[in-house]
């Protein structure tokens, strides 16, 4: 977490991820942060309490009573799980091979690591979506990137899955 006046942010690391950036400020003893994405918009309330952990509270969330927040030394003594390996959630079948790609882009249209606008040139592949607070949050980032290095050979292809869509192929089947 951190603070700069009135103004708060913070990301909360989950065991199966993290939040992404959430903002806001401290009122009532409570610092009050939100995160909007169209999938997933929430509001989060952390009280600190005094033996050191965070009370949290999301709205919208349906569960009973407010999750604790531990310092993860003292969630390490409490034997509580670790945060998933983030290198464990993506990986390629051969890493000693170039990644391929071949996708059809938001004009239909098929968009490969062959194509003649690739050969020769840096190309940053970023597994992405809609959904993901990260996403959103290294977004900015990798736009900045492309605008400083792009005429020096830079490409960066977003490969885009979205859970709506992955539900509906997986439904059909």
């Amino acid at each position: 977490m951190q603070q700069k006046g009135a103004e708060v942010s913070a990301a909360i690391l989950r065991i199966d991820g993290d939040t992404g950036t959430l903002t806001g400020g401290y009122k009532d003893g409570k610092f009050v942060l939100s995160h909007f994405s169209g999938a997933r918009p929430s509001q989060v309330f952390l009280t600190p309490q005094a033996d050191g952990t965070i009370t949290l509270e999301v709205s919208g969330q349906h569960h009973e009573g407010a999750v604790i927040g531990y310092r993860p030394e003292t969630a390490r003594a409490k034997g509580l799980p670790e945060p998933s390996d983030a290198d464990q959630h993506t990986e390629v079948k051969d890493p000693s091979q170039p990644f391929t790609f071949s996708f059809p882009d938001l004009n239909g249209q098929l968009v490969s690591n062959t194509d003649a606008r690739f050969h020769n040139k840096v190309v940053l592949i970023n597994i992405t979506g809609s959904w993901c607070p990260n996403c959103h949050d290294e977004a900015p980032f990798l736009a900045e990137l492309y605008r400083k290095y792009h005429k020096q050979g830079l490409e960066i292809v977003a490969l885009s899955f979205e859970e709506g869509l992955l539900a509906n192929k997986l439904s059909a089947k």
